[in-house]
């Protein structure tokens, strides 16, 4: 078995499933960033700080302290992006981007004095922000605003999108009826192969492994093969249907995040076709995820619907814990065939395939588990156990095995004991 660095903490931030190997999770609430429920967009900027579009504010976080800004007209800020020095933001009938001056951040207002939310463009909320061919695209429903650096031109798409997508360089816009186009030559050209997902809310479009993915709002997950689409027969597509995905990103080439409206998030290996579930009953604080942030050490920042969370995706280290108190206070464990035993308080248990079940007449207090080839030594308080071949068997009646300790010259053990230490030797 591949080496499992494992830590079984019970932080009062973290909640895991006790059938779950699951990521460090770090939750925060308005109350630690002092602003509002929801959290739209998170981008990582230049300085390595964390910046989140936070309803009325946008947040910095830089892993120690909290900053907190608002624009100058107090609008929902919908979307952030950081390129180079710059954080861009988008919000109802506004954009611009932002500047750190003497270690505070600075708003600079890219449509003030403009005329381009007239008309029928009254009521635009800016909801995403995006970079190709160093351009800036500021995206709401129904228009593109493409600042080069100097200028800003504005197009009207001539239907109504959820969001644009950049794959391979080509953008992409997801119409709410008609299913999907590609912006060319500032022309938007429909994908006539993509029928399958006409009348589709599309919420992302991403690539890995050579295929490309279509995460629609209602109906799961699509992947292009041989440039139609088809439904994805991966099995946790069944439960995304119903389960409302709201955002997605491929985070390498065989990983992918699905954030969801009803269950947290799934993390999708494409290479084994596994899958981890951290929601609420697990780890989240929150189980509705608006927004998925990568940042440099390849680890995630969640914008939920209520407050953030920080999930260590790339640590070596997994967190097991336990809510429901059948495991109790673990003391020692020990690797088995692709999984562990675990000695607690309650008893010897085996955890394999995310299952955790108590070995039978294991009840009670274990000290220590020690492999001796392929049998396990059992310091427990009713005595000293030996685990061989899926049986347990007590082999002596010592009781209270603290330790057992490999003698260095002879093929037998000292076990120290609630009396003192007695030689063990190992039966034949």
């Amino acid at each position: 078995m591949k080496r499992l660095l494992l830590h079984l903490f019970l932080f009062c931030f973290v909640y895991t499933n006790a059938q779950e190997l699951l990521p460090f999770v770090e939750n925060f609430t308005k109350s630690n960033y002092n602003g509002d429920n929801q959290v739209w967009s998170v981008a990582q900027g230049n300085d390595n700080a964390i910046y989140f579009a936070n309803n009325h504010f946008l947040l910095r976080y830089n892993g120690v302290h909290w900053e907190k800004y608002s624009l100058p007209n107090k609008t929902i800020i919908r979307s952030v992006f950081a390129d180079e020095d710059k954080i861009y933001s988008g919000s109802y009938n506004e954009f611009g981007y932002w500047k750190r001056v003497n270690g505070q951040l600075q708003y600079n207002s890219l449509t003030k004095g403009k005329n381009f939310f007239i008309g029928e463009s009254i009521n635009e909320e800016i909801w995403k922000i995006f970079k190709h061919d160093n351009k800036i695209y500021f995206q709401s429903f129904n228009e593109l605003y493409v600042f080069d650096g100097v200028k800003i031109n504005k197009i009207r798409i001539p239907f109504q999108i959820s969001y644009c997508f950049l794959v391979d360089n080509k953008i992409y816009a997801a119409s709410v009826k008609d299913g999907v186009y590609l912006f060319e030559d500032a022309v938007f050209k429909k994908k006539e192969s993509w029928q399958l997902v006409r009348n589709n809310i599309i919420h992302a479009i991403e690539k890995a492994k050579g295929k490309t993915f279509v995460f629609t709002q209602k109906n799961g997950v699509f992947v292009e093969n041989k440039n139609e689409l088809q439904p994805w027969t991966h099995p946790l597509n069944d439960f995304l249907k119903k389960e409302i995905i709201i955002t997605a990103k491929v985070i390498s080439d065989t990983k992918l995040v699905i954030g969801t409206a009803f269950q947290g998030v799934y993390l999708v290996d494409l290479e084994t076709n596994s899958y981890n579930n951290i929601c609420r009953k697990n780890a989240l604080k929150n189980n509705s995820i608006l927004s998925i942030g990568l940042d440099k050490e390849n680890d995630l920042w969640l914008g939920l619907d209520n407050g953030i969370a920080h999930v260590e995706i790339n640590s070596p280290y997994q967190i097991f814990s336990d809510n429901t108190g059948i495991l109790g206070s673990v003391y020692t464990m020990a690797s088995y065939k692709n999984g562990l035993l675990l000695g607690s308080n309650h008893g010897v248990f085996k955890y394999q395939n995310k299952t955790l079940t108590l070995l039978p007449n294991s009840q009670g207090q274990v000290w220590d588990i020690l492999q001796e080839g392929d049998a396990y030594l059992i310091g427990h308080n009713d005595g000293t156990y030996r685990y061989q071949n899926e049986q347990l068997q007590r082999v002596n009646q010592v009781s209270g095995g603290w330790k057992f300790l490999k003698s260095n010259f002879h093929n037998n053990f000292f076990l120290a004991h609630y009396s003192g230490i007695v030689i063990f030797d190992q039966p034949k």
